[in-house]
């Protein structure tokens, strides 16, 4: 499958840094929809999410796009979203870029057998080869490299959430001290009073879970955000296996100091919880 790639200027937009992607026939590009199911650029052209977003262009809309070594810009209608990673821009048929008035002038060819490799390297005008084995092995030495980064966010977090639990808890108890003292002037078994303060932090856990979940998402996708650009954009993912080990976490640390904190009922001073305030 040919293709040729290069910078354009895409108007509404305005913007040089991106990417026109125009693509002879042939299976060697897939590009998903925003539901997973791939798109045909048979009818138009199509634009990715993120530069979507950042221009303004949806579906349906006329842009202009003047690419590199075009003199005149071309008309296209926008016809679908695409949710790809990398390159970010526009994407359009070889045949829907000339019936337009533009030219096609390949300047990569993608291929699946290995074995074209070898000869492709030896045509007259080709700079390089790359392999899909080499284009993962160069993904996973950047993923790798980035692992060391995210296990001390990872502790630190786990860290933060130990010491938040502990102290939010150590509060609690301390701001309803005198409310305990008084159940037991008034009869309350310590059973019944540790129950009461166990539920206490067991019904503000749960409340803090279920709100910290979708929060907790747009905080990703805020903090992936930041790493996007005008050539490659990141999509926020959470497998559910990360939603129950966080959770895991999260509510058995806050059991564990449940547990810590109604211990401490037993050595509740009465004279001290119960004194007015001066």
């Amino acid at each position: 499958q040919w293709m040729a790639q290069g910078p354009a200027w895409i108007r509404p937009g305005g913007e040089v840094d991106r990417i026109l992607t125009i693509v002879d026939e042939g299976d060697g590009i897939v590009l998903p929809g925003p539901d997973g199911t791939p798109v045909s650029l048979v009818e138009g052209a199509a634009i990715s999410l993120a530069t979507a977003r950042a221009t303004g262009i949806s579906v349906g809309d006329r842009v202009q796009v003047l690419a590199a070594g075009h003199e005149r810009s071309i008309e296209l209608r926008v016809r679908h979203l695409v949710d790809v990673s990398e390159p970010q821009g526009l994407f359009v048929s070889s045949t829907a870029w000339q019936d337009a008035g533009g030219t096609f002038t390949p300047t990569r060819l993608l291929t699946a057998r290995a074995a074209d490799a070898e000869h492709v390297r030896e045509l007259p005008g080709v700079t390089g080869v790359v392999t899909r084995a080499e284009q993962r092995a160069n993904a996973e030495s950047l993923i790798a490299g980035l692992d060391g980064v995210f296990s001390l966010i990872k502790a630190f977090a786990v860290l933060l959430a130990i010491v938040v639990l502990y102290n939010l808890g150590a509060l609690s108890f301390t701001e309803r001290a005198r409310d305990y003292a008084t159940l037991r002037v008034l009869g309350f078994r310590l059973g019944e009073i540790r129950g009461l303060a166990a539920g206490e932090n067991l019904l503000t856990t749960a409340v803090g879970w279920l709100i910290g979940i979708p929060l907790g998402w747009v905080f990703l996708d805020a903090y992936v955000g930041l790493f996007t650009t005008f050539r490659a954009s990141y999509t926020p993912w959470i497998s559910p296996q990360s939603t129950v080990i966080a959770s895991l976490i999260t509510i058995g640390f806050a059991l564990s100091t449940t547990l810590l904190l109604t211990g401490r009922v037993r050595r509740l001073d009465m004279v001290s919880a119960l004194k007015g305030v001066e």
